[in-house]
């Protein structure tokens, strides 16, 4: 938690650094689900070939 690991912040600095957190997180997310999707994109191209 933000709260607990900086006691000395004011509350609409909290509410600023959880929202950092979370773009963060969205960011991370996005780009992790971009790999698998490209991922996923490769093998059924290969299936695809396959099946040909």
């Amino acid at each position: 938690m933000i709260a607990s690991s900086a006691p000395q912040k004011k509350s609409g600095e909290i509410s600023v650094l959880a929202c950092l957190n979370i773009a963060d997180e969205l960011y991370r997310l996005k780009a992790k689900n971009k790999k698998a999707k490209e991922r996923v994109e490769k093998v059924i191209k290969r299936i695809e070939k396959e099946i040909k």
